[in-house]
């Protein structure tokens, strides 16, 4: 009886053991896949975020150099604009200036006009001439000696308190008035030269 029962009591030890271990083997195996799956998550989470991260980086990276190429651009083209700007300067500045300050030559210029206006209708000189107040006297004077007619037939030299060289000419009504000064033929030829001159320094 002692013996029945001892392996009564063995083979239920030994089935429990059995079942404990296959039940340590399920667990073992469940917590391996659970283990292998939130690795495996973890993986491709850290994956996309390293994938976001790069796509970041390289967007600021592309928009950097976009900036620094614009910048460099914007750079290059002012400065460019101001060497030419500086060469333009040099080469008509001081000659439309000395040709402004030689009174002779822009009187000969008015005198021209004069001639070549035709007079209104009723023989008026329809014309008014306005100059710096230092030159007043000077050409008042010259007009009354090679313009003598064109004076007696009405033309009006008049100040311009604005105008420091050069001269204003139109009709007395003012319909429209063409300016002669150092500054319009500064900025004329500065146009006009400005693309040739950049072409020049900047062609390559």
């Amino acid at each position: 009886m002692t013996d029945k029962l001892q392996e009564i009591t063995e083979k239920i030890y030994n089935e429990g053991i059995v079942k404990a271990r296959d039940e340590a083997e399920k667990i073992k195996e469940n917590a391996k896949k659970e283990a292998e799956k939130i690795i495996n998550e973890a993986q491709k989470k850290a994956g996309e975020i390293l994938a976001k991260a790069k796509s970041d980086a390289d967007e600021r990276k592309s928009n950097s150099e976009s900036e620094m190429k614009l910048s460099a651009r914007q750079f290059l083209s002012k400065l460019k604009q101001q060497v030419t700007n500086l060469i333009l300067a040099q080469q008509v500045d001081s000659t439309v200036q000395e040709t402004f300050s030689d009174k002779t030559f822009i009187q000969k210029i008015i005198i021209t006009i004069v001639e070549k206006w035709q007079p209104a209708e009723n023989g008026e000189m329809d014309l008014k001439i306005m100059v710096p107040q230092h030159e007043l006297n000077s050409l008042t004077a010259t007009l009354n000696q090679r313009a003598a007619e064109a004076m007696k037939k009405g033309l009006d030299v008049q100040v311009d308190s604005k105008l420091k060289t050069g001269f204003k000419i139109g009709p007395k009504d003012d319909r429209f008035v063409v300016r002669f000064t150092d500054l319009d033929f500064e900025n004329y030829f500065k146009t006009y030269l400005k693309e040739t001159t950049q072409k020049l320094l900047f062609e390559d």
